[in-house]
């Protein structure tokens, strides 16, 4: 994190050399201020397009420092996951000797549980780029089915658990987009969707094409959600605390960035739910 914090220092003098060179550009504007007034806009006008151009280069530069903050932070954070990743891994194995059904078990915990992480640092840090607007997407014409399906393979062992129905359109449906970013708003909903639902439930997605607007509606016939909480379920680090029967989930992250995304592809999500009558999380955006 020191690399992190020599960053920031770079940025802090970047602004202050920026706050420096437009005080000495206005006063060499004043200077000319009583100068002929042909002379005077010359000078004025020469002035205001050396700031923009100063302008333009330090803000450059602080949209760089702040790719750089991201990619350290984002490495900082996945560095430790590393080993304990591998070692779990080969401890399955059976490379450091024989391991009983219990210590499987947890260790497969361990490994699922570092594989969210990396997902929520991932998410947390692609939130920051969009928010500070150097994301850059992959765009590109997917299979909106396939990216849906491709979604619900990470949650094969949850919803085989609980039994749970997976029901996806017959017919294709195509939309120009960033094939990964719609993929994690997928697997985030589906998550919250299992998180709600009891045994022997259902997770439906519907599609609509009309009118270059593409709407997804996944929903489902779990646990549902107060009328009064809704509102709120945007917000950054919000989580939902439902009842005895669903406890808080993940850190608040995951329907904030849904919303970034849904921005991003320039659409929008709402949600209808009712306490105890399911959930539907509708998605509308460009084809």
């Amino acid at each position: 994190m020191k690399l992190v914090a020599e960053k920031n220092r770079e940025i802090e003098q970047q602004n202050l050399a920026l706050e420096a060179i437009n005080t000495l550009l206005e006063t060499a504007i004043k200077k000319y201020q009583n100068s002929p007034n042909d002379e005077k806009s010359r000078e004025i006008e020469q002035q205001n397009l050396l700031l923009e151009q100063i302008n333009e280069f330090i803000l450059d530069n602080n949209q760089k420092s702040l790719d750089n903050i991201f990619s350290i932070v984002s490495h900082e954070l996945r560095t430790p996951l590393v080993p304990i990743k591998a070692y779990a891994k080969m401890i399955l194995e059976g490379k450091f000797g024989p391991v009983n059904s219990d210590q499987i078990s947890k260790l497969n915990t361990i490994t699922k549980n570092v594989t969210i992480l990396e997902k929520i640092i991932e998410s947390s840090i692609d939130s920051k780029k969009i928010e500070s607007g150097l994301f850059l997407p992959r765009i590109a014409k997917h299979d909106l089915n396939k990216i849906f399906e491709d979604a619900v393979r990470e949650f094969e062992k949850e919803i085989l658990e609980k039994n749970i129905k997976i029901d996806i359109p017959h017919d294709r449906y195509f939309i120009t987009c960033d094939y990964d970013l719609i993929k994690r708003l997928f697997e985030h909903l589906i998550k919250n969707a299992i998180f709600a639902i009891d045994k022997n439930g259902i997770i439906m997605l519907s599609i609509e094409q009309k009118d270059s607007k593409t709407v997804l509606k996944i929903s489902d016939n779990g646990h549902g959600i107060p009328q009064e909480k809704i509102q709120e379920l945007f917000s950054k680090l919000h989580q939902v605390d439902m009842s005895n029967t669903r406890e808080k989930g993940g850190l608040g992250i995951g329907l904030y960035f849904c919303k970034q995304v849904s921005e991003f592809h320039d659409g929008q999500i709402s949600i209808a739910s009712n306490d105890g009558q399911g959930t539907t999380v509708t998605v509308i955006i460009k084809s």
